[in-house]
């Protein structure tokens, strides 16, 4: 699979980075593409590739939470754009926490 192709805002950070990665990138683009349906905003849209790479793909940023969100949304998000490409759900369990 070819590294660095796509759209930076919704690339996994082992993708940006050039680095071997699996199924687990397309999980954590759904999960930014998920919070754009949830909030009706485009996710980093105010950074520049330089400030995208530094502070998503380097320092760990993810868009911001909405409180009023229920805690297994929030769980469920955040586990989905774990730097961690093992600490995401498989796309099976990533279903069912959406369904519930």
């Amino acid at each position: 699979m070819s590294g660095g192709t796509g759209s930076r805002r919704f690339m996994a950070p082992e993708v940006a980075l050039s680095e071997s990665y699996t199924v687990s990138a397309d999980i954590y683009s759904f999960s930014i593409l998920f919070w754009e349906i949830l909030t009706y905003e485009k996710a980093f849209g105010r950074l520049s590739s330089e400030e995208h790479r530094e502070k998503v793909i380097k320092q760990g940023d993810r868009p911001p939470l909405d409180r009023r969100w229920s805690h297994a949304l929030v769980q469920l998000l955040e586990s989905c754009w774990d730097r961690d490409p093992f600490g995401r759900p498989k796309a099976r369990d990533l279903y069912k926490g959406i369904r519930e």
